[in-house]
C-alpha cells in the first residue's frame, strides 16, 4: 500500500510538471497568434472584380473582368448570404454539433492527434471530433510542421487556438471565416468561389444537390472534385445528403429530389 501511495504521488507530481509545462508552451507558441487569428479581419488573397459602366443602362455597372493572382480564387460572402442548405451541408458532415456545444471536444481531439502521429490507438477513427472550428485554424495560420513529434505539437496548438477562438468569437463568425477560408481543387478557396467556378453561379443560387457537392469536396479535393473525379463527388455528395435527411435538415422529399439531381 505505501508503494502504491507513492507511485500514485510521484504520478500527480510528474502529471502536474507537465500540465504546467504545456500551459507555459502554448501560451508561449501562440503569443502572436492575434495577427492570423482576428476574425474582424482576416488577411487572405482574394480575386478583384472590375465593374464597367453597362452602355445599355447608364449608371448601372456590370462585371468587367475577374484579376486573380497564381495561388488563389477567393471571393468573400457574409454568412446571412449563404443558404442554409450549403451551411446544414457543411455542419452535417463537419460538426453536427457545432451550434450546441460550448468549445471543441479536447478528449475527441486529443485522441485524433494521438491516433495520427503515435502507434496507440484510442478510437477506430476521429468520428465525432469537432472539425469545423480546428480546420479554420488550419486554414489560417502557416503553421506546416506535419510529421512525427512536429506534428504531434502543431496539433496541440491547433487544439489551443481552436479553444480559444471558441471563447473569443460567436459561431456565426468561426462559421462564415470557415466557409470563407477552406480549400477546394487546385486554386479555389472560399464556398463562393466553388459555386462560381463549379456551377457558373452564386452560392446563393445553388441547388441542394450542389450545396452538398460543394461540401463534399473538402475531404480531400483533388479525388473529390467534381471535374476530376464525379463518381467520387457523387458518392460523397449523397452520404452528405443522408446525414442531412438524418439530422432533419431535410425532408425525405427534399433528400430524394437532390439524390436524383444529376452533377452538372
Amino acid at each position: 500500500i505505501y508503494w502504491v501511495a507513492v507511485l500514485a504521488c510521484l504520478g500527480v507530481m510528474a502529471g502536474s510538471v507537465a500540465a504546467v509545462w504545456l500551459a507555459s508552451y502554448l501560451v508561449d507558441a501562440t503569443k502572436e497568434d492575434d495577427r492570423f487569428l482576428n476574425l474582424n479581419d482576416v488577411k487572405l488573397a482574394y480575386t478583384t472584380i472590375l465593374y464597367a459602366e453597362d452602355p445599355e443602362n447608364p449608371g448601372q455597372y456590370i462585371e468587367y473582368h475577374r484579376l486573380r493572382n497564381d495561388t488563389e480564387n477567393r471571393e468573400w460572402v457574409d454568412l446571412d448570404k449563404i443558404p442554409q442548405d450549403v451551411i446544414d451541408a457543411f455542419i452535417a458532415i463537419g460538426d453536427k454539433d457545432f451550434y450546441n456545444h460550448k468549445g471543441i471536444n479536447i478528449k475527441r481531439t486529443i485522441a485524433a492527434a494521438i491516433n495520427e502521429y503515435t502507434p496507440i490507438k484510442l478510437f477506430s477513427s476521429s468520428k465525432g471530433a469537432p472539425k469545423l472550428t480546428p480546420q479554420l485554424v488550419k486554414n489560417l495560420p502557416e503553421d506546416t510542421d506535419a510529421e512525427g513529434l512536429g506534428g504531434l505539437f502543431r496539433k496541440l496548438r491547433e487544439i489551443f487556438r481552436a479553444w480559444t477562438l471558441e471563447k473569443n468569437y460567436s459561431k456565426d463568425m468561426i462559421l462564415e471565416a470557415y466557409l470563407n477560408t477552406l480549400r477546394l481543387s487546385g486554386q479555389l478557396g472560399g464556398i463562393q468561389a466553388g459555386a462560381n467556378v463549379y456551377f457558373d453561379k452564386d452560392i446563393s443560387e445553388v441547388t441542394l444537390a450542389q450545396a452538398a457537392s460543394i461540401a463534399a469536396i473538402t475531404n480531400a479535393p483533388t479525388y473529390y472534385s467534381p471535374i476530376a473525379n464525379p463518381e467520387n463527388n457523387v458518392e460523397r455528395r449523397d452520404y452528405i445528403l443522408s446525414l442531412m435527411l438524418e439530422n432533419e435538415m431535410i425532408t425525405q422529399a427534399e433528400y430524394d429530389q437532390a439524390i436524383a439531381e444529376e452533377l452538372v
